[in-house]
């Protein structure tokens, strides 16, 4: 399938259930052959779809840059199934007003639609938005020490390592290690 294929949208109110089912979806190949990239088990439901998490997408979507726990997210569809979320970037804002010149950068791609470009598409679309925004200095993100493609991905975007976090999270009793990456938006 051709990147033509593909369509990255910014996602609104209608698109929350299909993001919440895609983010479920998306954990179940964690750990496969050794590939670590959700500090989730893939076994347990930890990101249900009900009604109380849909209420919370959709209030973080919604919720003005300005405050706390923003969040704006972009969604992969494939243009023949435009009724389904198949791959999504958030950049979410911090806890504290004080941070809110930075965001956050966590990107999902269910694995039949991996390696086709998709991800550039996304992290691209996504760094153009927050350069617009006037507010937003840098872009942080956390990538897992094994996870070479996704690193790869964000380097060639701009991102640098600041650092490292050994043994941040613990799944199946894989001890994982977490980098640091960050991405001066050139606004300081």
């Amino acid at each position: 399938m051709s990147a033509a294929e593909y369509t990255i949208v910014s996602a609104t109110v209608a698109d929350v259930r299909a993001l919440a089912e895609h983010w479920r979806r998306e954990v179940v190949d964690n750990g496969r052959d050794g590939l670590w990239f959700s500090p989730y088990d893939p076994n347990e439901d930890a990101r249900p779809v009900s009604d109380e998490r849909i209420a919370h997408i959709t209030a973080a979507i919604q919720r003005p840059l300005t405050e706390p726990l923003w969040q704006r997210v972009w969604v992969l569809r494939r243009t023949d199934k435009p009724e389904l979320v198949l791959g999504s970037l958030s950049l979410y804002g911090g806890r504290l007003a004080s941070e809110l010149h930075r965001c956050g950068l966590g990107m999902g791609i269910e694995p039949e639609h991996r390696g086709r470009r998709n991800g550039t598409a996304m992290v691209t679309t996504a760094l153009e938005w927050a350069r617009s925004v006037e507010t937003l200095a840098w872009v942080d993100l956390g990538v897992f020490d094994g996870n070479h493609r996704a690193r790869a991905l964000y380097e060639r975007a701009g991102f640098v390592l600041v650092g490292e976090r050994r043994d941040a999270f613990r799944v199946r009793d894989v001890r994982i290690t977490d980098l640091s990456m960050t991405l001066d938006l050139g606004r300081r």
